[in-house]
């Protein structure tokens, strides 16, 4: 069962540092949505006032028209009043009010075509400053807009390759892992194979007696090579262990039990080769391992 649970954790832990990795880059994104939102608002409240301005402007100008058609309509008002007053010639006085009249009514008038040109004058300074002020506004924000997302964008592409270099990583501990899982799937047939050998040779008692001395040292030659593909596969255990701690899988323990004096070993678990359940032999519970 420990094989089992480590190859899910294997399978799980990929997806997970993937899962991982994708969640940092939608909280950069909003970051910039955000940016962008206030600086339409500050864009559109711009525009706002520029079309007040301008509105300003159109209602001064009418203003303005209507004010020389006044004076106008004064004038031709006056022009009947002198032709009545020469037609009257010997009513001195008449004439002198006339004059007088006009005299107030032009005075009045370039007065009031003065301030008309005075204030169409601060009114177009005021709205060209607005104009000036809008425009380097604009050209401000739109700037600070680039240089954000140049940032954003070197940042993405950061996290990119970062990514990029992470999975390939994550990719080579996977085919490390899965070539060491082979060397030990291949490791334990040798060992099933050869324990099965020592089985069949400790039930020869005819063959022992006849040779005492040469079989117990071929006993301890095949107990000491046992031995020895024993500690192989703990280190290749031992090393997919530490590759999986290095992947970000929690570490298992080790499934294998085997070293000199135990008794019969259970039989693997299937593992990734196909062949493994077919070369393993059932366990005899009436034989113990030679010992050393």
């Amino acid at each position: 069962m420990g094989e089992h649970e480590q190859v899910k954790a294997l399978e799980t832990s990929p997806s997970k540092v993937k899962a991982k990795s994708t969640m940092m880059i939608p909280d950069a994104q909003k970051l910039l949505r955000c940016e962008l939102e206030s600086l339409k608002s500050q864009l559109q409240a711009q525009t706002k006032a520029f079309e007040f301005l301008n509105h300003s402007v159109t209602m001064l100008e009418k203003e303005s028209c209507l004010q020389q058609i006044k004076i106008q309509q004064l004038e031709e008002m006056l022009s009947p009043s002198c032709r009545q007053g020469e037609k009257e010639g010997h009513k001195w006085g008449t004439e002198q009010g006339r004059q007088e009249l006009y005299g107030a009514l032009a005075q009045g008038l370039q007065g009031l075509q003065k301030t008309l040109r005075d204030s169409e004058e601060v009114q177009r300074a005021r709205t060209t400053r607005c104009l000036q002020l809008l425009a380097q506004e604009i050209r401000d924000s739109k700037k600070f807009l680039w240089e954000e997302l140049e940032l954003v964008r070197e940042e993405v592409t950061f996290i990119y390759q970062k990514l990029q270099v992470q999975e390939e990583e994550i990719s080579e501990n996977l085919v490390n892992i899965q070539k060491m899982q082979k060397t030990q799937v291949k490791c334990r047939k040798v060992l099933t194979k050869m324990k099965q050998h020592a089985y069949e040779t400790s039930a020869w008692p005819e063959m022992e007696a006849a040779a005492p001395g040469g079989g117990g040292c071929w006993k301890d030659d095949l107990q000491k090579e046992l031995s020895d593909i024993w500690s192989a596969v703990h280190g290749l255990q031992n090393s997919i262990d530490g590759l999986t701690m290095s992947t970000g899988a929690r570490p298992r323990a080790s499934s294998l039990r085997g070293h000199k004096g135990h008794r019969c070993l259970s039989p693997p678990l299937p593992s990734w080769d196909s062949d493994s359940d077919s070369d393993q032999p059932p366990c005899n519970k009436s034989r113990s391992f030679p010992p050393a």
